[in-house]
């Protein structure tokens, strides 16, 4: 059998008719996409007999004046099936030409085409470049909106189906596309978007650089973070590749405002593991989300790192043990994380636990070693207790958890190890011959030590506190936690949480506070005080001064916590007179600004403390003498005794209508503080609502204020 290309020079028909039979095909394949693998074919036997007749140059002006006349008519055309059909088969038949490029007879390049630098190329590539820059570059610029979509779409139809980009088309269609991706019109820059991506492939930074050209992948960046339309940015995230270059910006748009983008984002996480260093941030942002679908991706995202993880630490002399917690593998992977900042970090396992339940049976929980805890063990064992709570499984509950007595054992152990490590941490410190290392490495000792304590102190909180036996040696416990002197603030809430988990109403932890804890702090401080000529030395009035903080810090919460109304001041007698003697002071803005809270906390849950409350503190509000930070507090206090008591107690306290006079004033102020500014608003915002200060003078101030 002849060849096919000797047929088509016999048969060669009359050159008049290519233009017909290029039209007949085209009137086919805008019908059904059936039909374009035949005429893609047809199409090419034309293409071949117009370059090898023996008037040539007639042949191939014919087929391409005919073949450009039918794109610029497709550029002109809106989206729509058959102009769609159209442009899937161009790009066919382009895709085809490059394929079959050697089949085609070199006269086309050599004579027609003219000899040029580039005489590697093939005729099919230049025959590809002379449509990108003769239609599809002038398209670029037309006022039409239509025949800018077609171009686009059609320069990123081909950049997405070339397997080779040739240097000369890589240039002519990235000045195409550099152009539409600035396009008004979204659906333009959409496909630019796309096209450039696919050009990515063939980047050479440094040739680029040679050439006074910057790289796609800032440009494509720059889009991503940048555009105005949600389905421009999800096509250059669903494109871009993730890698060391582009994770930190694609990480970004966990926070975009459309769902679809939030959710790709999670979908490359999925399929890569370029996220080292990354991962707080990406379970922060993915269980944090308000949108049930982008949850759903983070936890499979979440769920592969956990199916993936490799175990690398021994668990003892014999490697990883069966029923040994530390060797599972989340709690290696959760190695990785800062645990300190939890929150998301818990949700997102208790998910794992929900929606995989094989991760769950796999740890072996019942054989929880307590006095061995380090912060992933004691972390994930939380986690676990709070899984059980939630969904009420007390059987499992009761399985992991010891009696209160024996819990209160480890408890005692885990504060004495982290009490003795920052001792220890002190005492090296005061060595001037410590080295950065070595301060690291007792620092990271005392920071899991704290932690294994929180957890420990978290797990507290579920306990049945039913056994009396047990839970007066916990109270007994925990009240010796609250006077530590060196205890962290955040444990020391922990354990006020804890202290009225285990009281029988608020009242009874207000008892406890000012009977023991408070009595006991201030008896340290006394028996401190070593008077000279009535005055305490400096040291002993550091000494005074972390005591008289401390205190603060434990009435702060607790008043914080208790719902209550107190007829007198008997209960709280001596949480009162830490507070009185702390607001007075003049020294020292900390210490009166905790003073100041646990005033105002005093007045709402003690009506006749409430009027010296609000006295005082409006006092110091009008006063511009005072620290704007103790302003804030004061003027917050006002707003805060207000709404809680209402109307009818306010009138009792002071004249409204001065009262109105000092807020807005105080909001008409020159450069006032912004903080005071939106705090003032706020409040007088609220009190307007409520009824409570109705004055034409605040609706006034508020609107007129920037």
């Amino acid at each position: 059998m002849a060849p096919v290309t000797s047929q088509v020079l016999v048969n060669s028909e009359d050159p008049d008719s290519i233009p017909g039979r290029i039209s007949r095909i085209f009137d086919e394949v805008q019908i059904s996409s059936a039909n374009h693998p035949k005429n893609k074919v047809t199409l090419y036997m034309i293409y071949l007999e117009a370059t090898s007749m023996q008037a040539e140059e007639t042949g191939v002006h014919l087929f391409e004046s005919t073949f450009f006349l039918v794109i610029a008519r497709l550029l002109d055309t809106k989206k729509c099936t058959f102009g769609d059909r159209v442009v899937k088969f161009f790009i066919e038949f382009l895709l085809y030409i490059h394929e079959k490029g050697k089949a085609v007879g070199s006269y086309l390049l050599a004579t027609h085409y003219g000899d040029t630098e580039d005489t590697h190329q093939s005729s099919a590539q230049i025959f590809t470049d002379r449509i990108v820059q003769e239609l599809l570059k002038r398209g670029s610029f037309a006022r039409a909106k239509n025949i800018r979509y077609r171009s686009a779409e059609l320069c990123a139809d081909i950049a997405l189906g070339l397997a080779l980009i040739h240097q000369s088309l890589y240039y002519s269609l990235r000045e195409i596309l550099l152009r539409q991706i600035n396009d008004k019109e979204w659906t333009v820059r959409q496909h630019a978007a796309i096209a450039l991506c696919a050009l990515l492939r063939v980047d050479d930074t440094e040739e680029l650089i040679t050439r006074g050209l910057y790289p796609l992948t800032e440009l494509l960046l720059d889009t991503l973070s940048y555009d105005v339309n949600e389905y421009v940015r999800l096509s250059v995230l669903h494109k871009l590749d993730l890698n060391e270059d582009t994770l930190d910006d694609i990480l970004d748009r966990t926070r975009d405002t459309a769902v679809q983008i939030r959710k790709e984002v999670y979908s490359k996480l999925e399929k890569n593991n370029v996220v080292d260093g990354q991962r707080d941030l990406i379970v922060k942002n993915g269980i944090g989300d308000r949108d049930p679908s982008v949850r759903d991706s983070a936890v499979k995202v979440f769920t592969k790192w956990v199916n993936t993880i490799v175990i690398t630490q021994d668990s003892g002399p014999q490697g990883p043990q069966e029923g040994n917690l530390q060797a599972t593998p989340l709690v290696q992977l959760l190695t990785l994380f800062n645990l300190h900042d939890d929150d998301s970090l818990s949700e997102a396992i208790i998910k794992i636990f929900e929606a995989n339940p094989r991760i769950l049976n796999n740890i072996p929980f019942r054989t929880t070693d307590w006095s061995s805890f380090t912060p992933e063990t004691a972390f994930l064992t939380r986690v676990y207790v709070e899984h059980c709570v939630k969904n009420k499984s007390a059987v499992q509950l009761d399985e992991v958890l010891p009696a209160v007595m024996v819990f209160a054992f480890h408890l005692q152990e885990c504060v004495d190890k982290m009490v003795e490590a920052m001792q220890r941490y002190h005492e090296k410190v005061e060595d001037t011959d410590i080295d950065d290392v070595t301060r690291a490495i007792l620092q990271d000792e005392i920071d899991s030590q704290q932690l294994i304590t929180s957890e420990m102190l978290k797990i507290s909180l579920r306990l049945d506190y039913g056994d009396e036996i047990g839970r007066s040696e916990m109270q007994q416990l925990v009240c010796g936690c609250l006077v530590q002197k060196i205890l962290p603030e955040g444990l020391l809430v922990l354990c006020i949480e804890l202290l009225r988990e285990m009281t029988t109403n608020d009242t009874d932890l207000i008892r406890i506070i000012d009977s023991t804890v408070v009595p006991s702090l201030l008896r340290d401080r006394e028996d401190d005080d070593d008077l000279d000529d009535g005055h305490p030395s400096n040291s002993k009035q550091e000494q005074n001064d972390i005591l008289d903080m401390r205190c603060l810090i434990i009435c702060e919460y607790m008043l914080t916590l208790v719902n209550v109304v107190l007829e007198d001041s008997s209960p709280i007698s001596a949480i009162t007179k830490i507070v009185h003697s702390t607001v007075s002071r003049k020294d020292d803005d900390q210490i009166k600004e905790r003073g100041y809270r646990c005033f105002a906390l005093i007045g709402l849950i003690n009506e006749s403390v409430a009027m010296k409350a609000f006295k005082f503190f409006l006092g110091r509000m009008k006063n511009d003498l005072i620290p704007e930070e103790l302003r804030l507090v004061a003027t917050q206090a006002i707003f805060d005794l207000i709404m809680w008591y209402g109307q009818e107690t306010a009138v009792k306290w002071c004249d409204l209508e001065n009262l109105t006079t000092i807020f807005v004033e105080a909001l008409d102020q020159e450069n006032p503080a912004e903080d005071m500014r939106a705090l003032l608003c706020e409040g007088l915002a609220k009190l307007m609502g409520e009824g409570v200060l109705v004055d034409e003078r605040i609706k006034v101030a508020l609107i007129s204020r920037d």
